[in-house]
């Protein structure tokens, strides 16, 4: 079996889960062999590999993950969006970690706090909510919304993805932000993720520390 699974979920169409699903991969495969699922029945991860020349990990749709789990590291899946309950159930117990996606607006934090209660009746820990397509200073939108999320009780990551074209480009190139040509804010995007994943590890590492104390 894998050693590290990752679950990338959302309620809300829209709301960065496919393009933070590959960008983990991508950061991921820089240290361990990582296996991308796409588990979402619109396949638009697949469509965006597809539309590019591949990537450095592989992708597969969810019928093949038993087949292949274990031949990686790393698994990131991209589930199906608004996940049900029992979805969610699976989620908890089978992840290390479940990635959150949110932009900072009021339907999407609405839709959010929906997830969280779930989150909360499953008992749930292992789980952070990613700030995303935050727009940049001197706008405060993403400062304010993690103070809303922070009073409302629901984890965040310390790090945020900010707004910017490069992103979409990357979908349209079928590539990772850090190869979109014609684009000089590519390497902040990239950078975002990179703090992203560090922070994962960061997150993993106590986790597997303190396991190791209980035991």
């Amino acid at each position: 079996m894998a050693k590290t699974i990752l679950t990338v979920t959302s309620l809300k169409g829209g709301a960065g889960k496919t393009t933070t699903a590959l960008h983990l991969a991508a950061f991921f495969q820089q240290t361990s062999k990582t296996l991308l699922v796409d588990a979402d029945p619109n396949r638009s991860l697949r469509e965006w590999v597809a539309r590019g020349n591949g990537m450095t990990f592989d992708v597969i749709g969810e019928a093949s993950l038993a087949k292949e789990a274990g031949n990686f590291e790393t698994i990131i899946i991209d589930t199906k969006g608004r996940p049900e309950r029992d979805d969610l159930d699976d989620m908890i117990t089978g992840s290390d970690l479940i990635v959150v996606p949110c932009p900072p607006d009021a339907q999407a934090v609405a839709t959010l706090r929906l997830l969280f209660a779930q989150f909360r009746q499953l008992n749930a820990t292992n789980y952070r909510v990613l700030l995303v397509n935050v727009p940049p200073a001197p706008q405060k939108d993403g400062e304010e919304y993690r103070a809303l999320l922070a009073d409302l009780g629901i984890p965040t990551f310390k790090h945020a993805i900010r707004s910017m074209k490069a992103f979409k480009k990357a979908s349209v190139q079928g590539c990772t932000v850090d190869h979109v040509q014609d684009d000089r804010r590519r390497a902040l995007g990239w950078y975002d993720y990179e703090a992203i994943g560090e922070e994962i590890q960061a997150i993993l590492s106590t986790k597997a520390a303190e396991l190791r104390r209980a035991s």
